[in-house]
């Protein structure tokens, strides 16, 4: 058995046992699992923004910078192009463009 199998397993006997307990209602079941969720989700994105945090101060962003300052920096391959637009020029073909006749 694995340990995928194993966990599934463990919940599945966990909730065998909380379904046949009479003093424990599906509300408190709900609100249990919930809980769970919802901490495991908060843990992670507190992580998650902490890790951001520290990367953005390693490229050399200083702490007062929000994130999303760090978010909306472009980078140097970014372009501005709107495809839907048919009247914008490609600019990857203007450049080809450019490299062919050069290299005539």
């Amino acid at each position: 058995m694995n340990y995928e199998e194993y966990s599934l397993s463990q919940l599945e006997d966990w909730m065998g046992d909380l379904l046949s307990n009479n003093e424990v209602s599906p509300q408190d079941i709900f609100n249990t699992i919930k809980k769970s969720v919802n901490d495991t989700y908060e843990y992670h994105k507190h992580q998650s923004s902490r890790s951001y945090e520290l990367l953005g101060l390693l490229n050399g962003y200083d702490r007062g910078v929000a994130a999303e300052e760090i978010a909306d920096e472009k980078s140097k391959y970014w372009y501005d192009y709107d495809r839907n637009d048919p009247n914008r020029e490609n600019p990857f073909i203007s450049k080809l463009k450019e490299n062919v006749n050069g290299a005539e």
